[in-house]
């Protein structure tokens, strides 16, 4: 298992893509849980379609942008030089872990 095209581009893209996609996921479905109290006991909130804009679908893509700008930032900008081990699952790991 060779990572291919051997590049820092190419594992920092793996980087994001597993840890910001598995995170964003993870608080995802924490907010679904959150939402699925608001469904079920403040019905009220969901009663027209601007309430349903701001109490459903503004929140999931907010998390989604704000999560996904976090990732991008912190993988870009980031205090420490990586090591890449390009015959490593992965890459081998950040150096921010």
């Amino acid at each position: 298992r060779y990572i291919w095209p051997q590049t820092s581009a190419m594992c920092q893209l793996w980087w994001f893509a597993g840890d910001g996609y598995s995170d964003t996921m993870t608080i995802l479905k924490a907010w679904a849980l959150f939402e699925r109290h608001i469904f079920i006991s403040r019905d009220q909130w969901l009663s027209n379609k601007r309430k349903q804009i701001f109490a459903h679908y503004l929140p999931a893509k907010l998390i989604t942008i704000y999560c996904l700008l976090y990732y991008f930032v912190v993988m870009c900008f980031r205090p420490c030089k990586n090591i890449y081990g390009y015959t490593e699952k992965s890459c081998a790991s950040s150096c921010l872990y």
